[in-house]
Formats: structure tokens, sequence, C-alpha cells
């Protein structure tokens, strides 16, 4: 005995068609918008924190770096220098702005902000002289390239703090009269309202995504139905019915109006 394959229905396969294709578009959609919106904040991030390092290296003189290196003693010159870091500190969203002097496995603080904004109780800062090992591999790689190799580094090191979480810092290089490297600006961003923002973003623009696409999915598989699906119907019947009805000789009129090639295979019948 034969044996007899189950027929789906057109209309059924092209549902499952647009479930599929919805599925596939709502991934890709969702995650090159979610690339791009990460892409460009980060990017925002990056540009905000080097201003914010190359504003402050071309303030500081150079020249004077190494006097208060060699005798760790404070003057007008760098009290005015230290206000002015207090000052970017506390009307940013910057947690630590510092200058140091690079060395080969630590470095040597010449200017910590020290001020407190409305709600902060502690900040951890260096003085004038103190020393500290590098904070992570990444952050020493960096800081060498720019100030050993004197290459043009403008990414962001991102590091992970125990205490405060994710954290992005910035790093631009002090010169000295002769153009010569002498100390480093840094400055240390926390990216928890960064990662809440995105997180809000991601959470939302999946479902506005699944809307629009089941929108136009919908719309689409109107247009199908009706000039595709229900005339592929409307032909098969009318073909059943012409076979059902050979003997008796019946007239059948049944109309077309698509305008396409469908229209023109019914005329033919």
């Amino acid at each position: 005995m034969k044996k007899q394959h189950k027929r789906r229905k057109l209309q059924h396969e092209v549902i499952r068609g647009f479930a599929i294709l919805g599925i596939v578009l709502i991934l890709i959609i969702s995650f090159v918008v979610a690339d791009q919106y990460i892409r460009k904040e980060m990017g925002n991030y990056r540009d905000t924190a080097f201003a914010y390092t190359k504003s402050i290296a071309e303030m500081i003189d150079g020249d004077k770096i190494a006097h208060y290196l060699e005798s760790g003693e404070k003057d007008e010159y760098y009290d005015e220098i230290l206000s002015y870091l207090n000052t970017f500190r506390y009307n940013t969203e910057i947690q630590y702005i510092y200058v140091f002097v690079p060395d080969k496995d630590e470095l040597v603080y010449i200017w910590d902000a020290n001020v407190l904004r409305e709600g902060e109780t502690e900040l951890d800062i260096c003085e004038l002289g103190d020393r500290e090992e590098y904070w992570s591999e990444s952050d020493k790689d960096t800081i060498h390239k720019i100030y050993y190799d004197k290459e043009q580094y403008n990414e962001l090191t991102l590091s992970k703090d125990e205490k405060y979480g994710s954290m992005a810092s910035a790093y631009s290089v002090i010169s000295d009269g002769n153009g010569e490297p002498v100390a480093v600006v840094g400055v240390d961003m926390y990216m928890t309202n960064l990662q809440s923002d995105m997180r809000q973003f991601l959470n939302v623009v999946p479902f506005v995504i699944v809307v629009i696409i089941l929108v136009a999915i919908w719309l689409f598989y109107s247009f199908v139905k009706r000039r595709i699906v229900s005339p592929i119907n409307i032909l098969r019947n009318v073909s059943k019915s012409m076979v059902q009805n050979l003997e008796k000789d019946e007239t059948i009129e049944v109309s077309i109006d698509t305008g396409d090639e469908i229209e023109e295979l019914f005329n033919s019948f």
C-alpha cells in the first residue's frame, strides 16, 4: 500500500515561515542595536575621560615635576594645582584625579585630588612622594606605552574594583619644555551609572523591537495572504469543482483580481 504523506496547508507554512523569520530578525536586530548602543556609550565615556586628562596635562607645568619629585616639598604652585584638581573632581563624575611619575614596577604620586563631594565620607588618596604598585597589568602596560614608548593611546583601561565595581581609567602624558614626558595624569571613572543606563536600555529595546517586528510581520502576512494565499486557495477549490463536475458540464464563475501572474494562471483555465 502506498504511503500517503500528510498534507500541510500553504497558509500554515507561510505562518511558520514568518514566525521563524520574526525570531531571527528579533535576535539579529536586538544584538546589533545593543552593540551599537554600547559602542556609542563607551565612546562617549572615553572621549569625556580623555578630554579631562588632556586638559589637566596641558595646564600643569612639566618643568616643576622634577623639583617636587626630588625635594618632596610643596609650594604655592603645588597648592594651586591641587585646588584646581579638587575643583575638577567636585564638579564632575570623576572618582579619582591624580598625577604621578611612573617607574618600572611602581609609581610615585605628585598630586592626588582629595576633596569630598556631598554624601562622601572617605576617599583613598596619596600624598606627594607616596609610592604604590600598579593597580593591574593592563594599567601598567598602558602607562608604559604612553610614557616610555611614547605611543599615542586613546583607549580606556577597564578594571574591576572590589569596593566600587567596574572602573574605567584614562591616562595622558605631561611633558616638560623639551617635549619629554615627565609625568602622567590619570582619571578613574566608576561605571555604575553607565552600566545601570545600559541595563535599562537593553531591557526596553528588545520589547520595542518585538512589537515593531510583530506588527510589520502581521502587515506583510496580511498582504501575502490577500495577494497570494487566498487566490491560490480559490484556484485550488475551482480546480476541485471542475474535476467533480466534468460530466455535468456546469459553468463555474469565479473571479480573481490580483493583477499578476496568479490572475493570468486563473484566466488560462
